[in-house]
């Protein structure tokens, strides 16, 4: 299995537990417009050529763009924020698993086709970890969050929206990371959900 796609994989399960499709979108602009950016000397760049896949066409972008503005939009209000909290545990983890098709057919189309046609049991065992553990991070997220919504439910304090908007930059800057350092974003993800348990504990 393509070693860079898996550190991918585990490198994005942090970002995938704040929010489901903002995640994808950046991964598919980096993917598509990743290679004509000369100062982004990115392993998995190089192996990006010839005409856009599905996760990187326009109608893709478009689509993810959306998606992502629309969730955004609804994690800025109390009403979006309490009904996401129940649902978004199963929508960041069925976007989790598109977006890593996506990379995967991307960076390795050949991996690809042998994983589709063969799926070995290593390949087998890294997605269903990778899903996982963003299941399992935004279930932890949404327990967290939980107390702030239920004493809070109308934001009165303002510290919902500010995790909204933390959570925000958080995806934006992570994306950036996870490409040109995986494996400080891979530290950043592990002590992200270490404090999350620790409060979840408290």
């Amino acid at each position: 299995m393509n070693v860079m796609v898996i550190i991918h994989a585990l490198g994005s399960t942090g970002l995938f537990a704040s929010r489901a499709f903002l995640p994808s979108f950046l991964t598919a602009l980096l993917l598509r417009f990743g290679p004509e950016i000369t100062v982004l000397d990115v392993q998995v760049f190089a192996s990006v050529e010839g005409a856009p896949t599905w996760f990187t066409h326009d109608i893709t972008l478009m689509v993810l763009g959306i998606l992502s503005a629309i969730e955004m939009l609804a994690y800025k209000t109390p009403e979006g924020r309490e009904f996401l909290l129940d649902v978004d545990k199963y929508i960041k983890t069925g976007s989790f698993g598109l977006a890593q098709i996506g990379v995967i057919n991307v960076a390795d189309a050949k991996f690809a086709e042998d994983a589709l046609q063969q799926p070995g049991p290593f390949n087998v065992i890294a997605v269903l970890i990778s899903l996982a553990l963003v299941f399992g991070t935004s279930y932890l997220r949404s327990q967290v969050m939980k107390p702030f919504i239920e004493a809070d439910e109308d934001d009165d304090l303002g510290l919902q929206g500010l995790f909204s908007w933390v959570e925000d930059l958080w995806v934006v800057i992570g994306i950036l990371v996870l490409f040109v350092f995986p494996f400080l974003m891979l530290l950043a993800v592990v002590s992200v959900v270490g404090v999350m348990f620790v409060i979840r504990k408290r």
